[in-house]
C-alpha cells in the first residue's frame, strides 16, 4: 500500500470514528431534548431580513462560532460531525489533503453577529473540529439587515440561538368599511395624520384613540374595540413606531 493510499484509508477511519460520534450525540439529542441541528442560513436570513452583502476580507475565525451553513445544515451536527454516509469519499480525501499540507484555500463565510455559517468549506471545517483546531482562515461576508424590526422577525443571539418578536396585546379600534374603495378612503385619512395602522384586507387596526374614533365615525366607518398584538406598516415613520413598541 503506498502512503497516498495508508492516509487515505486512515482518513475513512477517521469518517467512520466521527460518524458514530454524530450517531451517539443524535441519541443524546433526544433524550435531553437539545438540538443538534445546525442553523440553515436560508431560514436565519430570512427571519432576520438579510439581504445585500459586504466583503470583509480573509481573517482568522474561531470553530467554536461557525453555528450554521448554508444548504448543507442538514449534513453534519452543531459541532460538525458528518451525519450521511455518501460524505466518506469527499471528507476522506479532503482530510488526507489537509494532513499532506496541500495549499487549501480559506474557507468562505456569513458573519452574522457573532457567529458565523459555512458557505464553502463544510468538511474542512468537520475535519478541523475533529483535530481539535481552534480557528481557520475564512473570507467573511457580512449580510446587511433590512431596516425595521417587525413581529414575526428574529433576533440572533451570540450563542446562535433565535428568538422571536413577539407583540403584547393593545388596546386597538378596528376599522372596516362598505367596501374596498371606502376601506382605501379611510386608511388615505388616517395616513394624512401620521398615524400607526395595521392595514388588512378587509380592515384596519390602529391604537384607540377617541378623537380619531370621532373621525372615522363622521366617514362612514364601523369601529369595534380589540384587544390583540398591534403590527403596523412600516414606511417613512417606521422608526419612529419601532420605538412605540
Amino acid at each position: 500500500m503506498s502512503p497516498d493510499q495508508y492516509k487515505f484509508q486512515m482518513a475513512i477511519h477517521d469518517f467512520q470514528s466521527a460518524r458514530q460520534k454524530a450517531a451517539i450525540q443524535e441519541v443524546l439529542a433526544r433524550i435531553t431534548g437539545k438540538s443538534n441541528q445546525l442553523l440553515s442560513y436560508d431560514e436565519v436570513a430570512e427571519k432576520l431580513k438579510l439581504r445585500a452583502r459586504t466583503d470583509r476580507g480573509v481573517q482568522h475565525i474561531p470553530l467554536d462560532a461557525i453555528v450554521g451553513s448554508v444548504g448543507r445544515d442538514t449534513d453534519f451536527t452543531r459541532t460538525f460531525l458528518p451525519r450521511r454516509s455518501e460524505n466518506r469519499q469527499r471528507w476522506a480525501n479532503v482530510k488526507a489533503a489537509m494532513e499532506e499540507g496541500a495549499g487549501l484555500p480559506p474557507i468562505e463565510v456569513y458573519k452574522v453577529g457573532e457567529v458565523y455559517f459555512v458557505m464553502d468549506g463544510n468538511h474542512r471545517v468537520s475535519i478541523a473540529r475533529q483535530e481539535l483546531f481552534d480557528a481557520l482562515f475564512a473570507l467573511q461576508r457580512m449580510p446587511v439587515r433590512d431596516i425595521g424590526i417587525w413581529v414575526g422577525d428574529a433576533l440572533l443571539l451570540d450563542d446562535g440561538r433565535l428568538v422571536e418578536i413577539r407583540a403584547e396585546p393593545e388596546n386597538l379600534l378596528e376599522i372596516k368599511a362598505r367596501d374596498r374603495l371606502h376601506l382605501m378612503t379611510l386608511a388615505w385619512h388616517l395616513g394624512n395624520r401620521h398615524l400607526p395602522a395595521q392595514i388588512e384586507a378587509e380592515r384596519i387596526v390602529i391604537r384607540d384613540d377617541r378623537v380619531i374614533a370621532h373621525m372615522l365615525e363622521h366617514q362612514g366607518a364601523r369601529l369595534k374595540k380589540v384587544r390583540e398584538p398591534f403590527n403596523p406598516e412600516g414606511g417613512a415613520y417606521s422608526a419612529h413606531h419601532i420605538h412605540e413598541h
